[in-house]
């Protein structure tokens, strides 16, 4: 961490002491606003490592850095014409680049989709009454485990693409159908663990159904009951009573299913997020190789030095 240094227009200099005694005053104001300057900063790097984190926790993510790479290849006059001319580009093929182009952003598409479902478990439900926010939050649900499903898909099938092209080139067929063989199973482990956080729920043919959801909509059906018939046979007093707590009880179901979801998506979003990072990173140096370029940013900081 850089603090900053005490100015000294008498002697010239900056010092890391503590002894303002010797200095003027338009050094000491220089010193306040160097001082207020470096506060602004620290304040400036918690809100973007803040905005980091809300991410997926990493402060680098490989398939932006990928994606990017493969859009200045396609692409390098985007490129200062000293920083473009630093790119071997005689021996890509544009026709694989832009094959892992629609690949990765695919699954860059699909992973982003998922880290929004946090935000709609927590806050996305209808103001009109014609719609009950246990309705909105299954359809919620619903929509998250094929959203998931579709991202754990996307990536299987850029390894098993990348395996068929990796395979053509390499002597040791074998290992490197073993190794994405290994890859696309850690996939699958990875997605199926997901399920672990959820609690006991009920299956009613393929439709995931929240046991607390279930009870909600129990107590909604039960409610529109009650106030649509038997309104001449029971006691009043104990209607309004019995529909109170049914009311009661099924926004109290609710809210634990929203709370859990919530904290669901958020626990699944580091998990799913970090096992991308992790796996692009072991993949790119084969993906590169395949397609015969290097990582831009490094090629210009080699340039630059």
């Amino acid at each position: 961490m850089d603090i900053p240094r005490i100015v000294n227009s008498k002697t010239n200099s900056c010092t890391a002491n503590n002894n303002f005694d010797n200095l003027s005053i338009n050094d000491l104001l220089e010193n306040i606003r160097l001082l207020l300057d470096y506060i602004l900063s620290q304040k400036m790097n918690k809100v973007k490592r803040k905005s980091i984190n809300s991410r997926g926790g990493k402060d680098h993510f490989f398939i932006e850095e990928i994606i990017g790479n493969l859009a200045i290849y396609l692409n390098p006059k985007y490129l200062f014409k000293e920083y473009r001319k630093q790119l071997d580009t005689t021996k890509i093929n544009k026709f694989n680049l832009q094959k892992y182009w629609d690949l990765l952003s695919n699954i860059q598409y699909a992973w982003q989709k998922i880290l929004k479902y946090k935000l709609y478990f927590k806050e996305f439900y209808p103001s009109s009454n014609k719609i009950e926010k246990f309705e909105a939050l299954n359809h919620h649900i619903q929509a998250y485990l094929q959203d998931m499903t579709i991202f754990k898909n996307k990536i299987e099938v850029f390894l098993g693409v990348l395996k068929n092209d990796t395979k053509k080139m390499a002597t040791n067929k074998v290992e490197v159908v073993d190794f994405f063989k290994a890859k696309i199973q850690k996939t699958k482990e990875v997605f199926e663990s997901v399920s672990k956080y959820r609690d006991p729920h009920t299956h009613k043919g393929k439709r995931f159904l929240d046991g607390d959801l279930l009870k909600a909509e129990n107590d909604y059906n039960a409610i529109a009951i009650f106030q649509n018939f038997f309104t001449t046979t029971l006691n009043p007093k104990y209607k309004v009573e019995f529909i109170k707590k049914l009311k009661k009880r099924k926004e109290e179901s609710f809210e634990s299913a929203k709370l859990r979801w919530v904290k669901m998506a958020r626990k699944n979003d580091e998990q799913t997020s970090g096992y991308l990072n992790m796996l692009l990173k072991g993949i790119r140096p084969s993906l590169y190789q395949f397609l015969k370029i290097k990582s831009v940013k490094e090629t210009i900081d080699l340039f630059k030095k």
